[in-house]
């Protein structure tokens, strides 16, 4: 059985690191992005089962990576 990969999209990168860990010890495959055009990178290279995305970061927010 395959584990489930998540993103994580936050520009505060110890508060993306942090959930990061806690999601590492449920035995979740993890990868973390700080901007809206690494997360687009870090999807198309890993294909992600689910996103968790920071609504409020500045250029391109959570909405607008949740909307493309």
């Amino acid at each position: 059985m395959s584990k489930s990969r998540v993103l994580i999209v936050d520009d505060y990168q110890d508060a993306a690191h942090a959930l990061a860990v806690v999601l590492r010890t449920h035995k979740y495959v993890v990868d973390v992005a700080f901007r809206g055009e690494e997360a687009f990178a870090r999807a198309r290279e890993k294909t992600p089962d689910a996103v968790l995305i920071d609504l409020g970061m500045p250029g391109m927010t959570g909405f607008e990576i949740a909307h493309e």
